[in-house]
């Protein structure tokens, strides 16, 4: 806890190159309880499907907004989900993040007592009692895992829902143009 308290202190920026830096920018997000200052602590995996959903679902909203007919326009931009309401990943995370789940990931962080690491997951658990599991990226920065695979899943989803989105809105525009 000292080198974490001692970085902060001093106002150095947190080394993700080491779980430490990881933990300690947890730490940081998880001092104001505001899920968007948690997100740069988050893993380059979940970070990158949030931003990437956002992306998805705002461009298809986009689509759905100019070539829909006007019946059909409500019933799909709700199909888009929250992902389509958010500006930004820390946006989505926050949105998705709320206090209970903010409660979760923040008890009990604070600097490492153990660790294991099993490829490119480093499992800590705590001085105080914490247990997380970090990912370390190619770039070989670390961040913290939350819902990584689910989200990589839902990146996906939403990239192929966007192609039927915009085959739709290609059939959409032709109709309209026959009328």
């Amino acid at each position: 806890m000292w080198v974490l308290s001692a970085g902060l202190l001093a106002g150095c920026p947190p080394n993700l190159h080491e779980p430490e830096g990881a933990l300690g920018l947890l730490a940081e997000g998880c001092a104001s309880r505001d899920a968007k200052a948690i997100f740069p602590a988050l893993d380059e995996r979940a970070r990158h499907s949030l931003d990437a959903v956002i992306n998805a679902r705002g461009t298809a909203k986009g689509v759905i907004q100019a070539s829909y007919p006007t019946e059909a326009r409500a019933e799909a931009l709700a199909q888009l989900g929250d992902g389509a309401r958010a500006g930004t990943g820390a946006q989505l995370f926050a949105m998705r993040c709320g206090a209970g789940c903010l409660a979760q990931l923040c008890e009990g962080v604070g600097a490492p007592a153990s660790s294991r690491s099993e490829g490119d997951l480093t499992h800590v658990k705590t001085v105080r009692g914490a247990e997380l599991t970090l990912y370390r990226a190619k770039d070989r920065r670390y961040g913290v895992v939350w819902r990584s695979e689910e989200l990589m899943r839902e990146r996906r989803r939403a990239f192929a829902e966007l192609s039927s989105i915009e085959a739709n809105g290609k059939v959409y525009s032709a109709q309209g143009a026959l009328k």
